[in-house]
């Protein structure tokens, strides 16, 4: 791929279908002056219930697609790792096959997620994310057997019954979702001793380099 500073090439978005185009309208809003090649791959929508093996290869197809396009920089979140069993060993592919890819934590609560995606790519390919405004939701996350649950409190977000991953509580302690997600990087933080700049770099310099942000 072509080097991440080269600042008049164009950004790489993907998705598995057209969610992303929220992402590519609001990367539009904050940065006018980027140009975005977004890919939507619809035809084999949903990858979610495809085998670890057929996801990773679409998402190296993917990649590829948008380099042969020569962008500048790919950004993926490390998203849906939110239980043991959904690590495998996608991130030292995609790592190995896409040197500009940059990694963020978006909504993910999953510090072992982190740490895996640290000691895999450094920090200085690893990004703060929030996914505001959902990240405002009162809830935690934990995981069972393979299937993570997003705890809310009982009947605060109406009839969550149909959602496999939604389970009500009736705890009291719950905090909203972005005290989650950053205390769980505090954690992967201080699991593998990041210094002050690695952290500074992860939550605020990545992303002002990758976007020339001054500042």
């Amino acid at each position: 791929m072509t080097d991440i500073n080269h600042k008049d090439l164009p950004i790489g978005v993907f998705d598995s279908g057209v969610g992303g185009l929220t992402v590519v309208s609001e990367l539009a809003s904050r940065l006018p002056d980027e140009s975005i090649i977004y890919l939507g791959d619809t035809a084999r929508v949903p990858y979610g219930d495809k085998s670890p093996d057929t996801i990773i290869r679409y998402a190296l197809e993917d990649a590829a697609f948008l380099t042969r396009h020569n962008v500048k920089l790919i950004v993926a979140h490390i998203g849906r790792a939110y239980c043991p069993e959904d690590l495998g060993d996608a991130l030292e592919i995609l790592a190995a096959n896409t040197k500009n890819m940059m990694f963020d934590f978006t909504a993910n609560t999953y510090d072992y997620a982190m740490i895996k995606c640290l000691e895999t790519v450094g920090p200085k390919r690893f990004m703060f994310g929030s996914d505001l405004p959902i990240l405002k939701m009162k809830m935690f996350r934990t995981f069972e057997n393979g299937i993570y649950y997003n705890n809310v409190p009982r009947g605060l977000y109406g009839d969550v019954s149909n959602d496999i991953h939604m389970r009500e509580t009736d705890r009291e302690d719950i905090t909203c979702f972005m005290y989650e997600e950053l205390l769980a990087f505090k954690r992967a933080a201080e699991a593998l001793k990041l210094s002050k700049q690695d952290v500074e770099d992860i939550m605020c310099n990545n992303a002002a380099r990758v976007f020339d942000i001054k500042l």
